[in-house]
Parts: structure tokens; sequence; C-alpha cells
């Protein structure tokens, strides 16, 4: 089991609760970002064969200055969507 895994970044204008952020690897593109989320969960995805159980992905939301969720603090945008009319992330 991972208990914890993710932490990539992505801040969205007008989308936080703060104008600083937090997160281990960030990102200013959306669709990068996006692509570094998807990649994450298939390696984890890739570990049953080796046994594993079961994951948590951090984090479902932005918390605060922790903008390393998958959805936006307000949740009115989801970071991981493929769309030609989401904003991107910015620092």
């Amino acid at each position: 089991m991972i208990s914890e895994f993710g932490g990539l970044a992505c801040h969205v204008d007008d989308h936080s609760s703060l104008a600083h952020d937090y997160g281990y690897e960030a990102y200013d593109d959306m669709t990068d970002y996006a692509d570094a989320v998807r990649a994450k969960l298939a390696e984890a995805g890739s570990l049953e064969a080796a046994g594993l159980a079961g994951y948590v992905y951090t984090q479902l939301t932005d918390v605060e200055e922790e903008v390393n969720g998958l959805l936006t603090y307000d949740r009115r945008v989801n970071k991981t969507k493929r769309s030609l009319h989401v904003p991107d992330c910015s620092q």
C-alpha cells in the first residue's frame, strides 16, 4: 500500500485561496501537469503485478497554499481534464 504520493503542483490564477503556493514539483502548463499526473498514476498502477494493493493520491483538491490537487481550491477547474478551454497553470 502506498499511503500517499503525488504532490504535483499547478497554481491556477483566480481559482486558488492564496497568491503563493506549495508543491513538490511545479508545472506552469496545464497539459504538462496533466501528463505528469497520468504518468504517476500509471506508474503506481503498474505496481499491482508486484503486489501493490492500493494507493492514495495527494490530493483530490487544492488546500490553501497546497496546489497539488486534481481540482482547484474552488472546485471549478479539473486540472487533469484535456480541453482547449482550461486556463494555464501559473506561478
